[in-house]
């Protein structure tokens, strides 16, 4: 294997740059408030409405509002398990300097 600086017409750093902003529009995630955070899982479908409503009072309890959390899970088919993305929207903070 060899390193190289091109990828046929491509320099190595125009890939870089499409892979690092896909698209000249921000990621959707980050229209909302500016950054977020997903936490990814696995869960029995059944009880995923009560995991949703722990992650809810967890979150109020740390002061978070839970009203700030997307929920997105896919199921496939008759599937008893679900994968769930659970994201977290904050605002972008950027530290001084």
């Amino acid at each position: 294997m060899e390193s190289v600086k091109a990828l046929g017409d491509i320099s190595a750093n125009e890939l870089l740059k499409a892979v690092q902003q896909p698209s000249s529009e921000p990621y959707w995630k980050l229209r909302y408030k500016g950054a977020f955070h997903d936490i990814f899982f696995l869960t029995i479908y059944d009880k995923l409405e009560g995991l949703i409503g722990i992650m809810n009072d967890l979150a109020n309890e740390a002061g978070y509002p839970a009203s700030d959390m997307g929920v997105i899970s896919n199921r496939w088919s008759r599937a008893p398990v679900v994968i769930v993305s659970l994201t977290c929207f904050t605002i972008l903070k950027i530290p001084a300097r």
